[in-house]
C-alpha cells in the first residue's frame, strides 16, 4: 500500500547489555525517604488483590528495578560459595510508617510463589523490614532476584554485601596519591578478586589555636570482589600485607544509640551525659555525676570503657571475621541489662526535691526500704516419751562405782559356796540305784575290765555326793 511507504522504519533493537549482568557502575543503595521506581503510581502495587501478568516486553524493566547493593555484584557467579543469601525489604512509602516483615509470613507467600531450593531454616530476619533468605545454589538465588512476582507484591531484593565482598586495611601507602592512582598502582594475587573501591582514613588534626581539621593518612581501606581476602597486595615492587578491616563502632549523639549518627537519626533526643529525655547540650552534668543510659554506671555513654561499648565492638569483630550480619552477630553477645535495683539505685545526684510536703516517697532517700519483716518465737521441742528418762538414767550411772579387784574381773562371788546342792546329790543316788538294779536284776557277769571301771566309777560318784564343789556364777 502507499500509506505503508511513508511510515518510518521501526526502531532498531536495544542490544545493550543486561544492567544487573554487565554494568560497570554499582547502583546507589536502596534509600527509604526515597521512591526508587521514580513514580507514586508504581507504589499502589500493595493493594491489588491479583497480580498482572508481565509480558516479555516488561521483563527488562522489572529486571532494572531490582535494587543493588552499593558495591559489589548484583548476581551470584558460579565461584562463590555458600551461604547464598538474598535480602528482601519491603517498599516503604513512609519511613515513618514502620513497616515490619513477618519471616513466616513471607515464608507463607514464597510458598504460594512456588519458590524452590530454599533450605528448611533458610528464612531468618535481619532487621524490622528485612529477611534473609538462602538458598541451595547460586542459580536459585539469581531467579530469585529477577523474580518479577516480588515486585508485584511491593518486594525488592539485594545481595548483602559482606557475603560478596571482603574488605582489607593496607598501611604505608603515600598520603599524596588520591584514591584513584592508589587503585591503579596496586597489583593483585592471581586468587584475588579486582578491587572495588579505595578509601583513605584519615584524622583530626587539632592547630594551637583551636581549628581543626581532616589530614589524610597512610593506610587505606580496600575492598575486594569475591569472598577471599588477599594477605598482601604488591606496589611498585613492594609487598604490602593486607589486615582484616573492622567497622568501627558508631555511636549516635541525639539518640544515645549504636548503629548510626546523628545526622540520620529520626528519634527524640536523649542525654549521653545523664541519660533524661532532652538535649545533651543543654545538660552541666559532670562525668563523676553522670548515670550511664546502658549499664547505669557513673560515666558518660560515649566512655569506652562501658560494658555496652565493648559489647559493641566484640559484635564488629565477629562480623568482620565471619562474614555475618549485625543481627547473628548480636546474638552471640548478651545484652547489657539492668535490674530494678540498679535503675532505682542510680538515681541522678542533680534531682530536686519535692516541694509538696506530704510527699515522703519521693522525698525519702533510695536506699530506705518499705518490706515489714516478722519474726516468729522459736518453737520448742516436744516432750519426750515416758518410757526412757535420760536424766534418770545419768544420775544412775554417775552414783554406780565399779570395784577394784586384782585378778581383773570386773564382778566376783563374794558368797561363800554351799555345802551341798540337793539337785546334784539326788541325781548321783539315781544313777547308782540305777546301776545296782541293772547289775543284781539281770545277774549280769561283767567283764574285768568293765567291773574295774563300774567300781571306779562308783566309788567316784559317792565320794561327788559327799563332798560337791562350789559353782562358779
Amino acid at each position: 500500500m502507499e500509506g505503508d511507504d511513508d511510515r518510518p522504519p521501526p526502531a532498531p533493537p536495544d542490544l545493550s547489555p543486561d544492567p544487573l549482568e554487565s554494568s560497570p557502575e554499582p547502583c546507589l543503595p536502596f534509600s527509604p525517604l526515597s521512591n526508587p521506581y521514580g513514580k507514586d503510581e508504581d507504589l499502589e502495587i500493595n493493594n491489588r488483590k491479583r497480580p498482572r501478568q508481565i509480558n516479555a516486553s516488561e521483563d527488562d524493566t522489572v529486571s532494572s528495578k531490582t535494587v543493588k547493593t552499593s558495591i559489589g555484584r548484583a548476581r551470584y557467579s558460579r565461584t562463590d560459595r555458600s551461604p547464598f543469601l538474598v535480602h528482601v525489604s519491603r517498599i516503604e512509602a513512609d519511613p515513618q510508617a514502620g513497616s515490619y516483615m513477618h519471616p513466616i509470613k513471607f515464608g507463607q507467600l514464597l510458598m504460594k510463589l512456588k519458590i524452590k531450593n530454599i533450605l528448611q531454616d533458610g528464612i531468618k530476619k535481619v532487621g524490622r523490614n528485612r529477611v534473609a533468605v538462602e538458598f541451595r545454589s547460586a542459580d536459585a538465588a539469581n531467579a530469585f532476584i529477577i523474580n518479577p512476582d516480588l515486585i508485584i507484591e511491593g518486594y525488592i531484593t539485594s545481595i548483602p554485601t559482606y557475603n560478596i565482598t571482603r574488605m582489607g586495611l593496607v598501611k604505608e601507602v603515600p598520603s599524596e596519591w588520591s584514591e584513584e592512582e592508589v587503585k591503579n598502582n596496586l597489583t593483585l594475587p592471581t586468587d584475588c578478586g579486582e578491587i572495588l573501591k579505595v578509601r583513605r582514613l584519615n584524622y583530626r588534626y587539632r592547630s594551637s589555636e583551636g581549628h581543626s581539621e581532616w589530614r589524610p593518612t597512610q593506610s587505606v581501606v580496600l575492598t575486594f570482589d569475591g569472598q577471599v581476602l588477599p594477605q598482601r597486595v604488591y606496589c611498585c615492587y613492594s609487598t604490602l600485607p593486607v589486615e582484616l578491616y573492622q567497622l568501627p563502632v558508631v555511636l549516635c549523639y541525639n539518640c544515645c544509640r549504636y548503629g548510626h549518627t546523628k545526622t540520620k537519626c529520626r528519634s527524640k533526643p536523649r542525654c549521653f551525659k545523664c541519660g533524661g529525655n532532652h538535649s545533651s547540650d543543654s545538660c552541666t552534668i559532670q562525668e563523676a555525676e553522670a548515670c550511664c543510659f546502658y549499664c547505669s554506671g557513673h560515666h558518660f555513654v560515649s566512655n569506652r570503657s562501658c560494658p555496652e561499648y565493648i559489647r559493641q565492638k566484640n559484635i564488629k569483630a565477629v562480623m568482620a571475621e565471619r562474614c555475618i550480619s549485625f543481627e547473628e552477630a548480636s546474638k552471640q553477645f548478651r545484652a547489657v541489662s539492668r535490674s530494678y535495683a540498679d535503675v532505682s539505685a542510680s538515681v541522678p545526684h542533680t534531682l530536686q526535691a519535692s516541694q509538696n510536703p506530704n510527699s515522703q516517697l519521693i522525698n525519702s532517700p533510695s536506699t530506705f526500704s518499705y518490706r515489714k519483716t516478722v519474726t516468729f518465737p522459736k518453737k520448742s521441742h516436744a516432750p519426750l516419751s515416758p518410757g526412757y528418762d535420760k536424766q534418770a538414767h545419768q544420775a544412775i550411772l554417775k552414783s554406780f562405782s565399779i570395784p577394784s579387784s586384782s585378778n581383773g574381773t570386773a564382778l566376783q562371788n563374794t558368797s561363800p559356796p554351799s555345802s551341798k546342792d540337793n539337785t546334784s546329790v539326788s541325781i548321783i543316788e539315781l544313777l547308782l540305784s540305777l546301776i545296782s538294779s541293772l547289775i543284781s536284776k539281770n545277774n549280769l557277769s561283767l567283764p574285768d575290765l568293765v567291773a574295774a571301771q563300774l567300781t571306779q566309777l562308783t566309788n567316784s560318784l559317792s565320794n561327788v555326793s559327799s563332798d560337791l564343789p562350789s559353782v562358779e556364777r
